[in-house]
């Protein structure tokens, strides 16, 4: 099984396993802050602390501004340009739940600018990737999109190989690495989320009149982009609630099963742990139920919901999560290429705003989509409106 980075916002790889998706799981690491036993101390060390490092009304309205849903799109520089029609563009699937969801958006900017759009699929696997990419050098389309979940590793020596012979590559990955046109979003949207989900046990903690409210991060040490979400959590609530344990577990994509398990029982080792943070959703669909299913009352805050974990946070089981706009995500890659084609410079990557989203809010969260209809926005800057 292979681990990969990302952030369009982050999953993993599970080779020919969309299951992971369902059933996630977090090992401790032995010796690491995660251990439940030294995070029961430092919790317990901790003693009565409020979140003071701001005051209340301060950190309250982050948190309302926060959740007040984005308007606009990154950039709005119309082309004014011809736009050639009858151009093919590819993307490369991987396996996971949310390829539907940025195909969707494909295939509407694809009829909007009257091109042909080329779903290869694959489970991901290095096998499947590489016989993808060899029908593109076959194909020659005018672009490719690449979804957050596949490395630039996996398919960089692709990328060169399709660019010398006219095909660009947008991909959603942290990093604009050599042979891409665009990337979306940048990885500083990773602090963002971060500092926002701090902000919000704060105020949470605040409203609720906890005292030693400690919180465990789930991390994945092999995506280095969590470590960026990570260190602005833990940072930004240090600052905010000196007193305030922010603990973590690592998440081993080789147990993913024993998500459940090992975090209940964190849970249980570590009783003033009330909130659980996740870097990412996709991981832990799922896992919100379980800690309920448990007998333990915990918030459950994540990060780029799937549809799933958008159910979750309707039926009250997950509390909270940060926004993914996957709508502006998938387009603004088109739009890249869009650009390219019609020689109109490609705007860089820029950094997506941080949406909190709770059940109070996350009906205006309409098709995984933070901007309201995208698709229409885009067509108005290609001249298709």
């Amino acid at each position: 099984m292979k681990t990969v980075k990302s952030r369009g916002r982050r999953t993993a790889r599970v080779a020919v396993a969309s299951a992971a998706f369902i059933a996630m799981a977090c090992t401790a690491v032995v010796g690491g802050i995660g251990q439940a036993g030294a995070s029961t101390q430092a919790e317990r060390a901790s003693g009565a602390a409020a979140c003071n490092g701001k005051s209340a009304t301060s950190i309250s309205n982050f948190v309302k501004a926060a959740e007040k849903e984005p308007k606009k799109l990154l950039y709005a520089k119309s082309i004014n340009k011809k736009i050639p029609t009858g151009l093919t563009i590819d993307t490369i699937t991987s396996g996971t739940p949310n390829d539907q969801v940025y195909i969707s958006f494909y295939k509407q900017a694809a009829k909007a600018l009257g091109w042909h759009l080329d779903v290869l699929s694959t489970d991901g696997t290095a096998q499947q990737l590489q016989n993808a990419w060899e029908q593109i050098l076959r194909q020659k389309p005018a672009g490719v999109m690449i979804e957050p979940i596949l490395p630039y590793s996996d398919f960089s020596t692709y990328v060169n190989q399709a660019k010398a012979q006219g095909t660009v590559t947008a991909a959603a990955t942290g990093t604009l690495y050599p042979g891409l046109i665009y990337i979306a979003p940048a990885a500083q949207t990773d602090a963002l989320i971060g500092k926002a989900d701090a902000y919000w046990v704060a105020n949470n903690i605040n409203t609720t009149g906890q005292t030693n409210a400690g919180s465990v991060f789930l991390d994945v040490p092999e995506i280095p982009e969590f470590a960026t979400e990570y260190n602005a959590y833990q940072s930004t609530l240090k600052s905010l609630c000196p007193g305030i344990n922010a603990g973590t577990l690592n998440v081993s994509v080789a147990s993913l099963q024993q998500a459940p398990t090992q975090t209940i029982s964190y849970l249980r080792a570590n009783p003033n742990t009330k909130y659980v943070m996740y870097a990412t959703d996709g991981f832990f669909v799922g896992l919100a139920q379980a800690i309920k299913s448990a007998g333990l009352t915990v918030d459950t805050v994540g990060d780029a919901p799937t549809s799933a974990n958008v159910t979750d946070i309707q039926s009250g089981v997950q509390t909270a999560s940060i926004a993914n706009d996957y709508g502006q995500q998938a387009l603004s890659l088109v739009d890249s290429i869009v650009r390219h084609v019609a020689k109109v410079r490609v705007p860089a990557p820029s950094v997506y705003p941080s949406w909190i989203i709770t059940q109070k809010n996350v009906g205006q969260y309409k098709n995984l989509s933070v901007v309201p209809n995208p698709i229409k926005d885009y067509k108005i800057l290609w001249g298709k409106g």
